[in-house]
Parts: C-alpha cells; structure tokens; sequence
C-alpha cells in the first residue's frame, strides 16, 4: 500500500505491517473508516 498526504508519499508497506503500527497514517485511515478498534 502506498499512501500520499498532500501528494507526497508518507508510507509504503504491506497493509498488515501498517496496521500494525497504530501511529500510521493507513492505521488512522482503517480505524476512521471502522475497519479496526
């Protein structure tokens, strides 16, 4: 998964290591959207 944040890249990894990391920008993202608790 890659995910910009104002067009530049913040993360590049596998969605399970950046769900792992709940300070990451895909973990917030899964965790708004209902995805994770």
């Amino acid at each position: 998964v890659l995910v910009l944040d104002k067009g530049l890249v913040v993360e590049f990894d596998s969605p399970s290591v950046l769900l792992k990391k709940k300070g990451s920008v895909f973990y917030s993202m899964a965790k708004d959207a209902g995805l994770v608790s």
